[in-house]
């Protein structure tokens, strides 16, 4: 039976990552380095490299490299993980514009968060225990797991990008890990850039008002957090939304049903995977 999601442990003698699948990669030892076009510093401990599918990635290490290795399916990403990557400018241009960014190899999360490590391991212990729905539990937890990563606030994209395409890539990086309380201005004040100017730079690069890709991610997010059972007024709170009304319209707006509605029909289409 083909398995979607595999978790493994990982070493400078495992064969060559990703080929058909994603591969997360999550350092504990030594340093890793895949090949790539445009070569980047090492993947240290507590760093990480999400690889790219369809590219055999024939990895060096030193002799000493250990990391947990999560393989997942296009089809399982794109069955299990769409929300994620729909709130998540930096995920989803790797993940949905891989075909027109062919020489985007693989992204590396530097100094990635704890929760991330002990998350992953749990992967793990489930993968080889195999229990009830484990294929479903490993869904949900690999998506909370890539929420972890986009959060985290220094990555290295290896890209042939413009100048100007790297300020957005960072600048959509932070929006994503600061969405709740991220305005116009906290933004730019961030980066040292004029309000009109971080609007005009999203707007040109991703077709959409700041408004609009600052709501797509505090709604993606919330959908994560009912999948966990979180009570939609919180999960809605932990999002940034301080209007009820206003949460609930949107979100009906984007997905077709009432939060609770949503996380209903979401809890019985896993029970009956």
């Amino acid at each position: 039976m083909e398995e979607p999601i595999r978790v493994r442990q990982w070493n400078h003698a495992a064969d060559a990552c990703a080929g058909e699948d994603y591969a997360l990669l999550l350092v504990s030892e030594g340093e890793i380095r895949p090949a790539a076009p445009r070569q980047a510093g090492p993947a240290r401990a507590g760093d990480a490299l999400l690889l790219q599918a369809g590219v055999e990635h024939a990895c060096s290490a030193s002799p000493d490299a250990q990391a947990l290795e999560i393989r997942f399916s296009r089809a399982a990403f794109f069955q299990t993980c769409l929300p994620v990557i729909e709130g998540c400018p930096l995920l989803a241009g790797f993940f949905v514009h891989e075909k027109q960014r062919g020489d985007l190899a693989f992204l590396h999360f530097l100094n990635a968060p704890e929760e991330t490590r002990t998350l992953a391991a749990r992967m793990l212990s489930e993968y080889e225990a195999q229990g009830a729905l484990w294929q479903s539990v490993l869904a949900c937890e690999l998506m909370a797991l890539l929420l972890q990563l986009s959060r985290s606030c220094r990555v290295e994209t290896i890209a042939s990008e413009a100048p100007g395409e790297q300020a957005l890539q960072r600048v959509l990086s932070y929006l994503a890990a600061h969405s709740a309380d991220a305005t116009l201005e906290s933004v730019a004040a961030h980066f040292n850039y004029h309000p009109n100017t971080i609007s005009g730079m999203i707007k040109k690069g991703t077709g959409k008002t700041f408004q609009q890709i600052r709501q797509q991610i505090r709604l993606s997010r919330a959908a994560q957090l009912l999948l966990r059972e979180i009570p939609a007024q919180q999960a809605a709170e932990l999002c940034g939304y301080t209007n009820m009304s206003n949460f609930y319209a949107q979100f009906t707006r984007k997905y077709g049903s009432t939060p609770g509605q949503y996380a209903r029909r979401t809890s019985r289409e896993r029970m009956q995977a």
